[in-house]
């Protein structure tokens, strides 16, 4: 299952330029938070970004 998700995020995002900075936007504030050590909010963009994923998978099962 874990491949299927990775090609399944990789297949949907490679083609889209807004995805794919979306996903780095995310990325670049958590490891923001990380090296700020706001721990607090770190955890509150994780989160979001995991919801952010769930989604995806979601929409993945339909």
């Amino acid at each position: 299952m874990e491949r299927h998700v990775l090609n399944y995020t990789i297949h949907q995002n490679i083609g889209n330029l807004e995805k794919r900075r979306s996903v780095l936007q995310d990325h670049k504030e958590i490891f923001a938070c990380i090296e700020k050590r706001d721990a607090q909010r770190a955890v509150a963009c994780l989160k979001q970004h995991l919801k952010n994923v769930c989604q995806k998978l979601l929409e993945l099962k339909e």
